[in-house]
C-alpha cells in the first residue's frame, strides 16, 4: 500500500497498512508547531495529520478481530525517552498520546535514539495492571501502550548508557559524560546497535525481539491480549484548549444560522472555519478571534469512539460567556444560563455572565446512550446577553474506559477445530537377535573391567587416607584445647592470688595454700558451668572463654579488643562494681526491712499498753 498524502501542499505523508496480524500506522513527527524540534513548522499540517490519525486509529480499533488483533504505531522522534539529549518530545507527546491511548494502540516504535523499552505508560506515569505494582510489566497491552526506541538500528552506532548522545560535529570536543537516570516507566535500556523483530500470531501473543547487528538476541518481551480482571482509566477525549474546533464563520456565509441539523454527524462543513484552537471568542484575547455582532455562535468537534460497551462516566466541562446549549450528535444534553423553550440563532442568554465567572467550568454528565460507535459530534451554541461586548468558549470531554472488554470482543470469532481421530500406530517389527561377540570385543571388555577395578581400588585407598588424616587432626585439636584449659586454670589462680594480696611467685602454690572457704569467696562459685545470659560473679570471670568475655563486655557497652587476660581484667572490674552495687542495695533493703519491723513492733507495743490501761480503768471502776 502506497503512503497516503495527508497534506500534499506541505509534503506530509503517512502510511497505514496490514502486515500479518498487525495494523501498522506510520506517522510523521516532523510536521508540527507544538515542538521546536519539528522540521516543518506548519499548523495546517499538524492539524491535518492529527485528524487523520484519529480516524485511522479509530477505524483500526473498531475492526480488531482474532485474525488481526494488534495495532502498532511507528514514527521517528520518540514520545518517551530517558536520554539527556535527543530525548522524548513532551510537546509532541501531548498531541499524539491521547489518540494512541484512546484507541488501544498496543506498541509504539520510534527511532532517533538508542534502544529503550518502556513499561505500559500513559501521561508519563507507569500503569500497573490490576493496580498491583508487583504484577506490573510490559506483558499486557490492555494496561497501556509499550514504547520502544530503536535509533541505532542498522547503523552499528553504539551509545554508552552512562553518557549522553552527542551530535557534536567531527573535530570538535564532545560534551563530557552525563550519568543516565532511568525514568519510573523505563523497563530496559541498551547501548548496542541492532534491529527489531515483531513476531505475532493470530491468537493472543505478539513477541518483540531486539537483535544485535550480529543477530544475537539482546532483548525479548511478549505482549498478551486480555486480562484476568478489568482496569479502568479516565481518558481525555477533548482537552482544554483543543486545537481543532470547527466554527460557523459568518464571513464565509452571510446567513445568520447554519443548517438545522448543524450539530449532527455527517453534515457538510463547506462553509465552516475548520480546526481552530480554543478558547474561541472575542474581547478576552482568546486563541481564536471570531467575528462579533451576532446573538449566537456555533462550535463543533468530532470524536471517534469504538466499543461503547467499554466506556462510561462521561463528563463534559464547559466555559461559556454568556449562555450556552450543549449537544451530542444533534441531541440537546444541557443548558447553562439559557431560557427554556426553543433555541435559535436569535435567542439571547438568560443573564449576563459576571466578569469573575467567565472562566468558571460548568460540568455535565453523559452516558454511553448519548453516543454512537464511530464518529460523534460534540457541539455547543454560545449566546450573548443584550449589550454584552465579549464572548468566550472552551470545553473538555472525559470518559472512563474499561480495557479488557475489547479483548473479549476480539476473540469471539476464535474457533477451536474439532479433534480428528488419530489412527492406531502399526505394530513395530520384533528386534533382530543379538550378534555374537568377536574375540576383539571380548579383549576390549576385559581390559575395561580391569581398569575399572583398579580405579575403584584407588578411590577406596584415598577415602581411607582422608579419614585417617581427619582423625589425626581431631586428636591434635583436642590436645590444644586441653592445653588451653590448663592455661585458663593457671590464670584463674594468679588472678585469685592477686585479689587476696598474695605476693608469691608460684601462683599454683598460692592457690593450693588458700583455704577452700576463701576460694569460694574469691571465685564466687566459678566451678559451676557458665550459662550465657545468666548471672555472672567475679569468681566466674576467670573461667570464661574469650567469646563469652567478649559477649559479656558487649552487653555492658565496653571495648572488646585485647588479649584474653586484658578482657578478663576489664570484665572483672565491671562485675566487682556490679557486686558492690548489689551488696549495697541488699544492705539498704535489709536496713529498710529492719526499720519497718521496729516500727511495727512499736505500734504493737503501744496497742498492748493501751489495752492494758483500759483493763485497769475498768477494774478500778
Amino acid at each position: 500500500m502506497m503512503p497516503s498524502a495527508i497534506h500534499p501542499a506541505c509534503g506530509v505523508r503517512a502510511d497505514a497498512y496490514d502486515m500479518g496480524p498487525m495494523r501498522i500506522v506510520v506517522v510523521s513527527t516532523e510536521h508540527c508547531v507544538a515542538s521546536a524540534e519539528c522540521v516543518v513548522q506548519d499548523a495546517a499540517a499538524e492539524t491535518a495529520q492529527l485528524a487523520w490519525l484519529d480516524r485511522e486509529l479509530g477505524a483500526a480499533d473498531s475492526r480488531r478481530s482474532a485474525r488481526r488483533p494488534w495495532i502498532v504505531v511507528v514514527g521517528h522522534r520518540p514520545l518517551y525517552s530517558s536520554a539527556t539529549t535527543r530525548g522524548g518530545d513532551a510537546q509532541l507527546r501531548a498531541l499524539m498520546e491521547p489518540l494512541i491511548f484512546r484507541h488501544g494502540v498496543d506498541l509504539a516504535v520510534w527511532g532517533h535514539t538508542q534502544y529503550e523499552r518502556s513499561h505500559p505508560v500513559f501521561l508519563g506515569r507507569r500503569i500497573f495492571p490490576l493496580g498491583d505494582a508487583a504484577a506490573a510489566g510490559p506483558s499486557d497491552p490492555a494496561a497501556g501502550p509499550v514504547h520502544v526506541s530503536v535509533g541505532p538500528a542498522g547503523g552499528g552506532e553504539e551509545y554508552p548508557v552512562d553518557e549522553r548522545e552527542d551530535d557534536t560535529p567531527a573535530g570538535q570536543v564532545q560534551d563530557e559524560a552525563v550519568p543516565w537516570t532511568p525514568e519510573p516507566w523505563t523497563a530496559l535500556r541498551r547501548p548496542d546497535g541492532g534491529f527489531l523483530r515483531l513476531i505475532g500470531d493470530s491468537a493472543c501473543n505478539l513477541t518483540v525481539q531486539y537483535a544485535g547487528l550480529d543477530g544475537a538476541l539482546l532483548d525479548e518481551f511478549t505482549l498478551s491480549q486480555g486480562m484476568a480482571s478489568p482496569i479502568e482509566t479516565d481518558v481525555e477525549l477533548i482537552p482544554w484548549h483543543d486545537r481543532a474546533w470547527d466554527v460557523w464563520d459568518r464571513y464565509e456565509d452571510p446567513s445568520p444560522d447554519p443548517s438545522r441539523h448543524w450539530a449532527a454527524a455527517g453534515q457538510s462543513l463547506e462553509r465552516w472555519a475548520l480546526a481552530r484552537p480554543a478558547p474561541l471568542g472575542f474581547g478576552h484575547l482568546p486563541a481564536t478571534q471570531i467575528s462579533p455582532n451576532a446573538d449566537a455562535y456555533f462550535f463543533r468537534k468530532s470524536v471517534w469512539l469504538s466499543h461503547l460497551d467499554c466506556w462510561d462516566n462521561f463528563t463534559i466541562s464547559m466555559q461559556r460567556d454568556d449562555g450556552s446549549v450543549l449537544l451530542i450528535n444533534g441531541q440537546e444534553l444541557a443548558r447553562s444560563n439559557m431560557p427554556s423553550g426553543p433555541i435559535n440563532f436569535i435567542t439571547q442568554a438568560a443573564a449576563a455572565a459576571a466578569d469573575d465567572t467567565e472562566v468558571v467550568s460548568y460540568s455535565f454528565n453523559a452516558t454511553a446512550g448519548h453516543l454512537l460507535p464511530g464518529a460523534n459530534v460534540i457541539a455547543a451554541s454560545v449566546h450573548q446577553f443584550s449589550g454584552s461586548n465579549d464572548l468566550r468558549f472552551d470545553l473538555r470531554f472525559v470518559g472512563r474506559k474499561r480495557h479488557p472488554c475489547i479483548a473479549q470482543e476480539r476473540y469471539e470469532a476464535s474457533v477451536v477445530p474439532e479433534p480428528q481421530p488419530v489412527p492406531e500406530p502399526e505394530p513395530e517389527p520384533p528386534p533382530p537377535p543379538p550378534k555374537p561377540l568377536s574375540s576383539d570385543m571380548v579383549i576390549v571388555s576385559a581390559t575395561l573391567a580391569v581398569c575399572g577395578l583398579a580405579f575403584l581400588g584407588y578411590v577406596v585407598y584415598m577415602v581411607q587416607r582422608c579419614t585417617a588424616k581427619k582423625v589425626e587432626v581431631g586428636k591434635k585439636q583436642r590436645r590444644v584445647q586441653e592445653v588451653k584449659v590448663v592455661s585458663s586454670e593457671t590464670q584463674a589462680a594468679q588472678i585469685a592470688a592477686k585479689q587476696m594480696g598474695l605476693q608469691m611467685d608460684d601462683a599454683d602454690d598460692a592457690w593450693a595454700d588458700v583455704p577452700k572457704a576463701r576460694r569460694g569467696v574469691q571465685l564466687g562459685g566459678a566451678a559451676a558451668a557458665y550459662e550465657p545470659g545468666g548471672p555472672l560473679t567475679s569468681g566466674a570471670v576467670s573461667r570464661l572463654k574469650k567469646k563469652d568475655l567478649v559477649s559479656e563486655l558487649r552487653k555492658r557497652g565496653k571495648p572488646v579488643s585485647g588479649s584474653t587476660a586484658q578482657l578478663q581484667s576489664r570484665l572483672l572490674k565491671e562485675v566487682e562494681a556490679e557486686e558492690k552495687k548489689a551488696a549495697k542495695k541488699a544492705k539498704k533493703a535489709e536496713e529498710k526491712a529492719a526499720r519497718k519491723a521496729a516500727k511495727k513492733e512499736e505500734k504493737r507495743a503501744a496497742k498492748a499498753k493501751a489495752r492494758a490501761e483500759e483493763k485497769a480503768e475498768v477494774s478500778s471502776s
